[in-house]
């Protein structure tokens, strides 16, 4: 049974990676560019982020950027991938920052790594995790010597 949840969640991840739609995606089609600057690292998570008990604070930025109605926006941020900021820029750098213009808090920060490339590698788990799942049928059916 678990070998079939295994193909399952893999063929979810796999088509997850293809469809499921992004907010900086969306952000970055739809939304206002701004330039900022990192702050410094380990702050709270944004408000929006604030149902995952799983945020680590060493993955949020905090971050100072401000619209084109001239209001300063200063927040923490962490994006899908927090990670990314903390390896690709330093406190003091200044960022590109796409945001809603209808709610400036919400932002991301472009870390420089392509969409394209996450979505690549959330489907390349998801073809591990089936393949697993179904080398582990074929070889409890006897179709595959051990």
């Amino acid at each position: 049974m678990e070998t079939y949840l295994l193909v399952l969640a893999g063929a979810v991840f796999f088509v997850a990676g293809l469809i499921l739609p992004s907010k900086q995606a969306a952000l970055k089609k739809k939304g206002k560019k701004a330039a900022g600057v990192i702050f410094d690292f380990n702050g709270s998570p944004a408000p929006f982020d604030s149902s995952d008990s799983s945020i680590n604070d060493s993955e949020c930025a905090r971050v100072r950027f401000v619209t084109e109605q001239l209001e300063w926006i200063t927040e923490d941020v962490r994006n899908g991938l927090g990670f990314q900021l903390k390896s690709n820029y330093k406190a003091g750098e200044k960022v590109t920052v796409y945001y809603d213009p209808a709610k400036p808090t919400s932002f991301y920060v472009d870390s420089g790594v392509p969409e394209t490339v996450i979505r690549a590698i959330i489907m390349i788990a998801g073809l591990i995790m089936a393949g697993a799942g179904v080398y582990a049928i074929m070889t409890n059916s006897g179709q595959i010597d051990n």
